[in-house]
């Protein structure tokens, strides 16, 4: 799945190339340095994370971001010229006078630098780099000849807010929360065949804020995502579907906005590692809605935020009655 707007960066998986030092800090650096070709530089990693109107955690670690692209040193002027000069190897192979024509537009006037030392300086881009974002860098870096003794072209102090968006979700932490029950039988923890078992997940987190910013330039990039409900499955119960993350249970309840009915007992089932009674194994599954806004300005976008999952073992007892009349 592809973040919006961000070519060939996906949100399936990290992107190869970060280099991730996650070090807690308590307040966000206060001061980030270029650093040459593809290492990238660092940025400031904020979290936030909600749990109904709280706020039980903020985090900031520091991420070492990819540029996408940058310019590195390619052939000496004499090199270039003998390859690309009429009957030079490369000339010849890429049809003469026609090839010619093409590199004569980029590299213009290269014969003059056959005699000079130093060398080429060319774009160079990462094989995930957005194809818009490559050909906006082509326009605006040509290739250049830089003479010996003189400054090599220095890095921009700075990544595209696009690629921030991905080191924000490399970023993102979704505490899963334990699932709690009702009906909960005292010393085994059983729930009750037959009847609506109401659950909910304590601790987890209902809301999600990631910005990932180089504190220097003030780019940034924000991820948004809230929890867009539950789906509870298990064996021996209908799925269902949830709207939220659950209502903790309070003595009187009659009815939860997440519950599910089980309609077979445990017993007879073999007990599992770690348990003391037969079980179900309960897994609830939180659906996210997110998006991510950054220093482009743009609106905010649709993102791609993978499900979190906990499981928990349910004891389903049975409960025999007596009909009189």
């Amino acid at each position: 799945m592809a973040l919006a707007g961000l070519g060939a960066l996906t949100a399936a998986a990290p992107v190869p190339g970060f280099d991730t030092e996650q070090r807690p800090d308590s307040a966000p650096t206060q001061s980030v340095g270029a650093v040459a070709g593809p290492d990238g530089l660092e940025a400031t990693v904020t979290s936030t994370s909600q749990v109904g109107g709280t706020v039980p955690f903020q985090r900031t670690v520091h991420m070492r971001v990819p540029a996408m692209c940058w310019m590195t040193a390619g052939p000496s002027g004499a090199e270039y010229a003998a390859n690309w000069g009429e009957g030079g190897t490369f000339f010849e192979a890429n049809g003469g006078s026609g090839g010619y024509a093409y590199i004569r537009s980029v590299y213009p006037d290269f014969e003059q630098y056959a005699d000079k030392d130093g060398s080429w300086y060319t774009t160079r881009c990462r094989t995930d780099a957005p194809p818009t974002l490559v050909v906006e860098y082509l326009r605006a870096h040509p290739p250049r000849f830089v003479e010996t003794g003189t400054p090599a072209p220095q890095p921009e102090p700075d990544v595209d807010p696009r690629v921030l968006v991905q080191a924000a979700r490399d970023a993102v932490v979704l505490p899963t929360g334990q699932i709690r029950w009702n009906p909960s039988v005292t010393g085994s923890g059983a729930t009750v065949v037959n009847l609506p078992t109401f659950v909910w997940v304590e601790g987890s987190t209902t809301a999600v804020q990631v910005r990932a910013e180089i504190p220097t330039t003030g780019t940034w990039a924000q991820i948004d995502a809230t929890l867009g409900g539950l789906d509870l499955a298990a064996e021996g119960a209908d799925p269902t579907t949830c709207a939220d993350n659950g209502t903790p249970y309070t003595p009187g309840m009659t009815s939860s906005s997440c519950a599910i009915q089980f309609t077979r007992s445990t017993a007879g089932r073999p007990v599992k590692a770690g348990q003391t009674l037969p079980t179900t194994t309960l897994t609830a599954t939180a659906r996210w809605a997110a998006t991510w806004t950054s220093s482009l300005g743009t609106d905010p976008q649709p993102l791609d935020v993978p499900a979190t999952t906990t499981t928990a073992e349910v004891p389903v007892a049975e409960i025999q009655t007596i009909v009189t009349r």
